[in-house]
């Protein structure tokens, strides 16, 4: 049995935290689980295992296959020299008008806290993220949980760019849909990983 968590990382700001309980009568070393995991949890072995994915107000448009060099570099300029405004107008646009205002402050305050080096590797990381490309190498089912008062989901676009794909929508939340949500999106996550 075991389970996963996000815990503070000096180094990447949060690493994944595992614990897992051992059948009664087996012993195993840190060093064994490490080893076992990186033997078995490559990306590249996991196709067959992998059952569902779920993703939560990520996916408004499968078609997108990232920037040029230019306009990332440009992007990244931008933010480098404007990071405390744009960070602001980011955080904004995550909300909606009936968004939990104490939530908003607590998130507005914890992204400005984050080192910039950390932003922009997320940053990056979105500008450059070709769904396109990921996706021509699943095969398996993705359900999604979008927030429809956040961000426009292009329906059509998405089944077309992945035929095995479901899309629901929730109204009055923007995108912290987990934070904003908790009880109706873990009701909603039980139903989907009981199915």
């Amino acid at each position: 049995e075991c389970g996963c968590v996000g815990v503070k990382d000096e180094k990447s700001q949060e690493a994944v935290k595992v614990y897992i309980v051992l059948h009664e009568g087996q012993n195993a070393s840190e060093e064994e689980i490490i080893s076992f995991c990186r033997e078995k949890l490559t990306a590249n072995k996991l196709g067959s295992k992998t059952r569902l994915i779920i993703g939560v107000d990520t996916f408004q448009d499968l078609s997108q296959e990232g920037i040029s060099t230019f306009g990332r570099i440009a992007v990244n300029t931008m933010f480098r020299l404007f990071y405390d405004s744009m960070t602001q107008d980011i955080v904004d646009d995550f909300f909606i008008e009936e968004s939990n205002h104490d939530l908003e402050k607590w998130i507005r305050n914890d992204a400005i806290e984050i080192p910039k080096k950390v932003s922009q590797g997320t940053l990056d990381a979105l500008l450059t993220m070709n769904y396109v490309k990921s996706l021509d190498e699943l095969s398996v089912p993705i359900i999604a949980l979008n927030g429809k008062s956040f961000m426009e989901t292009k329906l059509d676009v998405n089944f077309e760019a992945y035929k095995n794909l479901e899309i629901e929508l929730i109204d009055q939340v923007g995108h912290f849909i987990m934070l904003e949500k908790p009880t109706e999106f873990n009701a909603w996550l039980e139903s989907k990983i009981s199915q």
